[in-house]
């Protein structure tokens, strides 16, 4: 017979890799379960099965409101696309297997609980988090971080980027500034020197 506190462990199930202090302002003022203060929510992993099944849904709802297709289209499809990996990106702050209590449902309630702006919001911390834990990215050595410093030293160091990658660059090095400032006054300190 097992013990109670391995039972236990079976049934809290895994941990969410990052769990979020959200804001009431990430809430729209009309939607009538919008929580009076701050929540947690947990951040998961998307599955290439939940990046499929978002993007399929995505072009569906688009296409459902814009058959002819187009900028409206595509637009469309995009906010549905950045809703549905909210949906399956957010998790119950104690347990990665279970949906959040604010949004149990979140695929169908995304649209109506979040603002434009909180929507993005919880989607680039989705995508920082992603960033954060991906085996893709190495992180750099103190002699590559040297040579990205003297690199960024100049007038207009994505002077010969095409825009995209310029775009590019310009978010992952606003995360970086973003991580660097929540760590304490020390990056405020230094640039006001």
């Amino acid at each position: 017979m097992g013990r109670f506190s391995d039972l236990q462990q079976q049934t809290q199930g895994e941990k969410p890799g990052r769990v979020l202090t959200v804001p009431p302002t990430v809430w729209a003022t009309t939607w009538d379960k919008k929580p009076a203060g701050n929540v947690a929510i947990g951040l998961r992993l998307l599955s290439e099965a939940d990046l499929v099944t978002a993007t399929a849904e995505s072009v569906k709802e688009a296409a459902r409101l814009f058959p002819n297709g187009g900028d409206d289209f595509i637009e469309s499809r995009n906010g549905f696309l950045l809703r549905w990996m909210i949906a399956r990106g957010i998790c119950d702050p104690n347990n990665a297997e279970k949906p959040s209590e604010i949004l149990p449902l979140a695929e169908d309630m995304v649209r109506e609980a979040l603002t434009d702006r909180g929507a993005r919001w919880l989607y680039e911390e989705i995508e920082r988090y992603d960033a954060e834990v991906s085996p893709i990215h190495r992180p750099i050595t103190d002699d590559e971080l040297r040579v990205l410093s003297q690199l960024l030293s100049v007038d207009d160091p994505f002077a010969d980027f095409d825009p995209i990658s310029e775009l590019m660059c310009r978010r992952l090095l606003g995360h970086v500034l973003q991580e660097l400032d929540e760590q304490g006054e020390a990056l405020t300190d230094h640039l006001d020197a």
